[in-house]
C-alpha cells in the first residue's frame, strides 16, 4: 500500500512537470507624473520566462522597444498586451517609442 502510493505521488509530480507552463511575470504600463511609466521599473526572471507587458493607461498608446533594437511591440492602446519569452541570460533595456523617458529592463538569471 505504501509503495503503491509513493509511485502514484512521483508520476503525479512527473506528469506535472511535463505540463508545466511557462512563468510569467506582468509589466504594468502606468500613467506617471509626465507619460506613461513601467511597474515594476526593473524585471527580474530565470531564462525561458515570459513577461507580459499590459497598457492600464487609458489616456496613452505606448510601446515595448528595446534599446538594442532586438524586439518591440506594436504600439499597445488601453487593455492590450505584449508577450515575449527571454530564452538567453542578460539584462534587457527598453523604452516606450512615444515617450522615451518611460523606460524599463529585464535582468534574465541562467
Amino acid at each position: 500500500m505504501i509503495r503503491w502510493a509513493v509511485t502514484a505521488v512521483a508520476l503525479g509530480a512527473l506528469l506535472a512537470s511535463c505540463g508545466r507552463a511557462t512563468p510569467v511575470a506582468v509589466v504594468h504600463i502606468v500613467p506617471g507624473s509626465s507619460g506613461p511609466s513601467y511597474r515594476p521599473g526593473v524585471l527580474r526572471l530565470s531564462v525561458g520566462s515570459e513577461a507580459t507587458w499590459v497598457n492600464e493607461d487609458p489616456r496613452r498608446v505606448c510601446t515595448v522597444t528595446s534599446a538594442a533594437n532586438t524586439f518591440g511591440s506594436r504600439f499597445l492602446r488601453y487593455g492590450q498586451r505584449y508577450t515575449l519569452r527571454f530564452n538567453a541570460p542578460g539584462t534587457y533595456r527598453y523604452f516606450c517609442e512615444n515617450d522615451r523617458t518611460a523606460r524599463g529592463e529585464v535582468v534574465v538569471n541562467p
